[in-house]
């Protein structure tokens, strides 16, 4: 199996390896939940970091992990809570030098954990998210990147959401 995997990995490095470049991110997130998701928690903050693979100038793959330290509407002494996105990710990017507008989806783990008084409880979720947001280069390697996500979990027995805005920086290798 794993021979397999890296031949495919091979192939798509060789056909792809004119335009390769890889490009990795960081930013800090605010997370507003909502329907039932947001009954229970209030605006959030944390963090995201991730990297992309790009097939050609328009296209790129990648994998995202976040942090969210989720604020609880009734808070609990001693107890909290967070929610953990665990996903790889399609993009597209409709403009060119400079300003670069794209969309793309997240697919993957939601992990929504409570902790306090030396008790964990978690769970874990597919989900998926919507993206839009934009690119802005300051230089060849660095840019600002801004962007929106719906997320959207499918947890048993509701679904939960999420829309989740992400200002940070990407730079290319």
């Amino acid at each position: 199996m794993i021979k397999k995997i890296t031949l495919v990995a091979a192939i798509i490095l060789f056909a792809f390896g004119v335009n390769a470049q890889i490009k990795l991110n960081a930013g800090a997130s605010l997370v507003l939940p909502m329907g039932d998701f947001g009954d229970a928690f209030k605006t959030s903050f944390g963090f995201n970091v991730g990297g992309k693979y790009m097939l050609n100038d328009k296209m790129a793959v990648g994998a995202n992990i976040g942090y969210v330290m989720l604020q609880p509407e009734t808070k609990i002494s001693g107890v909290t809570y967070s929610m953990m996105p665990i996903v790889g990710s399609f993009t597209y990017y409709l403009g060119g030098e400079g300003f670069k507008p794209y969309a793309g989806i997240d697919l993957g783990y939601y992990i929504i954990k409570a902790s306090g008084g030396g008790i964990s409880i978690s769970t874990s979720d597919f989900g998926f998210a919507p993206t839009v947001g934009f690119e802005y280069g300051f230089s060849d390697k660095l840019s600002l990147d801004v962007n929106a996500k719906y997320h959207y979990i499918m947890s048993d027995p509701d679904a939960s959401s999420a829309v989740g805005i992400i200002i940070g920086i990407a730079y290319a290798l």
